[in-house]
């Protein structure tokens, strides 16, 4: 009679096992079927929107090379310029106004920038070049 008590509880235990392992197996796959339907929802969702190049219906402007005299004098007429907002007295202006005045010198500077003709290289492009001097030598 024990052996068969001792047989019943052995057999009850590994029934309890296979449920435990049949449920984690499930859950398994119910969450993989989860994380899959998840993906695929996310991905038919979130399209992007593709579109073509916009045509730009202004004419495109001509670029206009001026002589080294000319570009020499309009250098000049920025310097003085600059010269003159240096020699302002700032505090009296309004909020507006010395934002024109800084706009004004930004563009001020790109056009001597681009009259300048010089090659202007960032610190990165330094560093990358003088990384290649160092693995060509």
């Amino acid at each position: 009679m024990t052996d068969f008590i001792f047989i019943q509880s052995k057999t009850i235990y590994l029934r309890i096992i296979f449920i435990q392992f049949t449920y984690t197996v499930n859950s398994f796959i119910m969450k993989k079927k989860v994380y899959l339907l998840s993906t695929a929802l996310v991905l038919a969702f979130s399209t992007t929107q593709l579109s073509a190049a916009t045509v730009i219906t202004e004419p495109i402007a001509k670029e206009v090379s001026l002589t080294d005299a000319q570009k020499e004098a309009k250098l000049e007429a920025i310097k003085a310029r600059v010269e003159e907002i240096k020699a302002m007295d700032k505090s009296q202006l309004s909020k507006e106004q010395k934002q024109e005045v800084k706009a004004e010198l930004k563009t001020m500077k790109a056009q001597a920038r681009a009259l300048g003709g010089g090659i202007y290289l960032s610190v990165g492009a330094i560093i990358i070049i003088i990384l290649v001097l160092i693995l060509i030598l």
